[in-house]
């Protein structure tokens, strides 16, 4: 059955037909039945047909529509169609990000756990975390989900799969949907997929076959979408508060005048842009405007006063967490300042930060004779579904504003919607390539053929005999890297589904560690760190590049470490074994390969305490790395257990610190003492080296030294002195506990 729900349904008749588009849609009373199973009043129209028409004897379930249009309230009456105290073995809820995850489980536990009901987390930061079969809700992400199916794990067992924001299979964030849907469909276990409303539904509905499809254009809060087209002509009879020679700088200066305009009414005022180099242009020619700059962590010196008491953020994933907390806390308050808020795409998903109004900046361009958008078609209905603040305002106004659009394209620009999201699209990246890999070992693991891969929606888009080829040439990559032995598969194998680690970049550590360890500085093994980059892939290691523009991290690594010309030649030598494996399977532009070994250069930055020495704190996705390395010392205890390599405990201590405080592994056993920080340990490892000091063996060393310390005209210096200080009473009174224990 499919049911379409119009944009103008509301709750003010009885009056609804099956199979045929809804114009009117009963409010349906959350009575005592619905109470302990759902946290609002009412149910609104998509949540109404929902709960007509929904059956927990249905095997799969598609509910596409806008985002913000009370998607979660369908999670709560699914729970609500299945709960029987004798039978209910819970359902699993999954989604894309850890921010989407966490902000789920969050909700869910502070609204069941008072009836009785438990609710539990699992996502790569809770690797080794144990979840009891037990549980009611489960809360996941797509790659935790995938491991748990794929590997058979008890939790698994449930009535139902939630699965929501089922579109990003089209992207990145929804690569592990490939295998989850076809292992979904091969165990027939029943799901309920959650999606934007996009072309890609129609394939989706194809493969999955849902016995219901509810398809809705409802939205609570009304939003007025508009399409500005901005180039040289248009700006020319625009009068703007300061204009420029340059198209680009006077595009900026008029969204942001309109921005202004609105702000100055009290509204909530979001500037989606699709670079974060657009992000900061935007912020810097807010303060050329009077705003008042909100940020902490900024690429450009301020230069002038603020004229105004608006405030402007620029939020993006290169500033630190804290400070992105502070923005999005201060964007949500009502009565803060802060009334626009400039945001990659990144903003749009999972975090609940509603406004009044975007402007949605786009280009477009033609690619191999399609036309392409930045940001995706899928970002922009992510970004839209910010707009509207239920209670407040009665309707909500996006602007999709296109920059340079040709003439003849923005007829076709005026309907995004309709320009092809094919997933083909996948197939052009290097995710499809991680994507293939482990789904064949999954297949032959649970299966011991490759089934998977033809039952998966892959299968909708390439031929049999291309998608054969394909499979078979990856399978024989397998076999050469000893992932498969005699048609079974190996440690290395099980090591890829255990850990959703891809098997080229397992195979890059495994070889590069391989590697003469001659470029050695103490603790620091150049060979050895490089070769852990391998499983850090999910890391881009580019913060500080996006922010403070490009450095010569090489130029600096060779002089602090008085490198040889035949060392650099060796640590490039390795950078490049790195990229073969990996650039082998599509073909990469010679930006993207320079980029990535600039991506190399700044990752042994941060690791040596180069970089926090330059720029003092971590910022973007180095101010988040401790959850990160977790999994990482997780896995890699797992690797060396399981392929039988020598541990050097010392070595993966020190290296665990210097990923999390950006230090010189030479000194990051330092890290262990409480309240020493980023900063400090700079501080540290810079006086240490003045002092011929070349590396500390134990972190009781630095007590021999203190005295280098006590310099009371630099408040870091004391604090760092009386830090010390204190760890050294906490020895001595451990020392002291130890020498009574023994006495007596």
């Amino acid at each position: 059955m499919k049911i379409y729900i119009t944009p103008n349904s509301n709750y003010h008749t009885t009056e609804y037909e099956k199979g045929k588009k809804i114009f009117k849609i009963p409010n349906i009373l959350v009575d005592e039945n619905l109470k302990d199973f759902i946290p609002y009043p009412s149910l609104n129209p998509v949540q109404t047909i929902f709960y007509k028409y929904y059956d927990k004897n249905l095997k799969n379930v598609i509910v596409s529509t806008p985002t913000s249009s009370g998607k979660t309230g369908i999670i709560y009456l699914s729970l609500s169609k299945h709960f029987d105290e004798n039978k209910f073995r819970g359902f699993i809820y999954a989604g894309p990000t850890k921010a989407l995850i966490e902000e789920k489980y969050k909700e869910f536990k502070n609204f069941f756990t008072p009836k009785n009901l438990s609710v539990d987390i699992k996502t790569g930061d809770y690797i080794s975390k144990k979840i009891s079969p037990s549980t009611n809700i489960i809360c996941t992400t797509y790659d935790s989900l995938a491991i748990a199916i794929r590997n058979n794990i008890d939790w698994i067992d449930k009535n139902f799969i939630v699965i929501d924001e089922v579109h990003s299979i089209i992207s990145n964030l929804g690569k592990y949907l490939i295998e989850i849907l076809a292992l979904c469909k091969n165990y027939d276990i029943p799901l309920i997929t959650l999606s934007a409303t996009l072309p890609i539904l129609k394939d989706l509905e194809e493969y999955l076959k849902p016995e219901l499809t509810i398809i809705s254009d409802y939205r609570p809060v009304k939003l007025n979408h508009y399409s500005v087209f901005i180039d040289s002509n248009f700006l020319k009879h625009i009068d703007l508060p300061v204009k420029t020679n340059k198209v680009e700088e006077n595009s900026i200066i008029f969204v942001l005048n309109n921005a202004i305009e609105r702000a100055k009414r009290k509204e909530k005022v979001m500037i989606f842009v699709w670079s974060k180099n657009l992000g900061w242009k935007f912020l810097k020619f807010a303060e050329l405007l009077g705003l008042k700059i909100k940020n902490q962590t900024l690429n450009f010196e301020k230069t002038k006063e603020p004229t105004s008491d608006i405030e402007i953020a620029f939020h993006n994933a290169d500033i630190p967490f804290e400070e992105k907390q502070m923005i999005e806390q201060e964007f949500r308050n009502e009565g803060s300042n802060l009334r626009i808020l400039i945001a990659t795409q990144t903003l749009a998903l999972g975090v609940n930060l509603p406004a009044d109004t975007a402007f949605i900046n786009i280009k477009s361009f033609f690619n191999n004779g399609e036309i392409q958008i930045l940001p995706s078609i899928l970002d922009i209905l992510q970004e839209e579904g910010r707009v509207g603040r239920f209670g407040l305002r009665e309707e909500g106004t996006s602007f999709r504003v296109f920059w340079s659009s040709p003439n003849y394209l923005r007829p076709k620009l005026q309907n995004l919607e309709k320009i092809n999201t094919n997933f083909s699209n996948f197939f052009n990246n290097s995710f499809f390539y991680n994507t293939l890999s482990i789904l064949i070992l999954s297949s032959l693991n649970l299966f011991s053929d490759e089934r998977l891969v033809f039952s998966s929606i892959i299968s909708k888009y390439l031929e049999k005999d291309e998608l054969k080829q394909i499979t078979s040439s990856y399978i024989k990559i397998l076999e050469k890297w000893k992932f498969i032995e005699n048609n079974t598969l190996t440690n290395k194998a099980f090591i890829s589904l255990l850990s959703n680690i891809p098997p080229h970049f397992l195979q890059g550590f495994l070889e590069i560690r391989k590697y003469k360890r001659e470029i050695k500085y103490y603790y620091i093994d150049f060979a050895y760190i490089l070769s852990i980059r391998n499983l850090l892939h999910t890391k881009n290691f580019m913060s500080y590049a996006e922010v403070y523009g490009y450095k010569n991290w090489e130029h600096i690594i060779q002089h602090t470490f008085n490198l040889t010309k035949s060392d650099m030649i060796k640590i490039r030598e390795i950078m490049k074994m790195m990229l073969e494996n990996y650039i082998g399977f599509f073909t990469l532009d010679d930006k993207s390969i320079e980029k990535l070994f600039f991506s190399l250069w700044e990752y042994l930055g941060w690791i040596t305490g180069i970089i926090i020495n330059e720029y003092e704190k971590p910022i973007g996705e180095y101010s988040t790395l401790k959850t990160d390395i977790n999994h990482l010392i997780w896995l890699l205890n797992k690797i060396l257990t399981k392929q039988e390599i020598e541990q050097d405990k010392e070595f993966i201590k020190r290296l665990e610190l210097s990923l999390i405080y950006g230090c010189n592994p030479n000194y990051s056993i330092l890290g262990k003492i409480k309240d020493i920080g980023h900063k400090r340990l700079s501080i540290i490892s810079n006086i240490l080296r003045e002092n011929k000091i070349e590396y500390i063996e134990n972190e009781n060393q630095i007590l021999e030294i203190k005295d280098k310390f006590n310099l009371h005209q630099n408040h870091e210096l004391k604090t760092i002195y009386s830090i010390i200080e204190k760890h050294l009473k906490k020895q001595n009174l451990a020392s002291l506990e130890r020498s009574n224990i023994e006495t007596k």
